[in-house]
């Protein structure tokens, strides 16, 4: 393999209110420095409910000219997804606003690792609503719970293998991997 980079992800809060929590997680994305014609520096943010379901994500990508910003904003009463663009310089430049109609409890990219964690034991095939580019698509999961064992350094990691395809977009395949204590 080639490291060109690292994706940190974490989660920040956790939110209380009344009758469910709320999750704040964030992920930061980063190539190594050195590395010809990759330059990539974004930060995401989502805040989903404790079923996980997006109700906000935001994605900062920097860039050597300055910091794109778009935010997603989840109304499921009233089923819109509204979204905001713009730069953050010295001040914030928004430069468009979209809303587009959601039917369904909806994923963004971030809330979307999280809820494959959460259904990782599944055995299923699920269909789920996404936001992915400001448009709404279908992920479609296999978790087929495909076991594996991944040598790494000196211990052994277990994995499940998972198959996802996002419509209109590439077909991916995703390894989650947790350690053995």
């Amino acid at each position: 393999f080639l490291s060109i980079g690292q994706i940190r992800i974490k989660v920040v809060e956790k939110i209380s209110t009344d009758d469910k929590n709320m999750y704040k997680t964030i992920a930061y994305i980063d190539s190594y420095r050195g590395i010809p014609f990759v330059d990539l520096h974004e930060i995401y943010q989502s805040t989903f409910t404790q079923n996980i379901f997006s109700k906000m994500f935001q994605a900062k990508i920097l860039t050597r000219k300055g910091i794109k910003y778009i935010t997603y904003e989840f109304d499921y009463h009233n089923q819109k997804a509204y979204f905001e663009h713009g730069k953050l310089d010295s001040f914030k430049i928004i430069e468009k606003y979209d809303t587009i109609t959601i039917n369904n409890y909806c994923q963004d990219g971030l809330s979307l690792f999280f809820f494959a964690r959460q259904n990782l034991y599944k055995n299923e095939l699920i269909n789920i609503p996404t936001v992915v580019n400001e448009k709404l698509s279908n992920t479609i999961i296999n978790f087929e719970n495909i076991p594996s064992y991944i040598r790494c350094r000196w211990k052994l990691i277990f994995s499940s293998f998972l198959m996802f395809s996002v419509a209109a977009a590439a077909v991916v395949a995703l390894l989650i991997s947790f350690s053995l204590l």
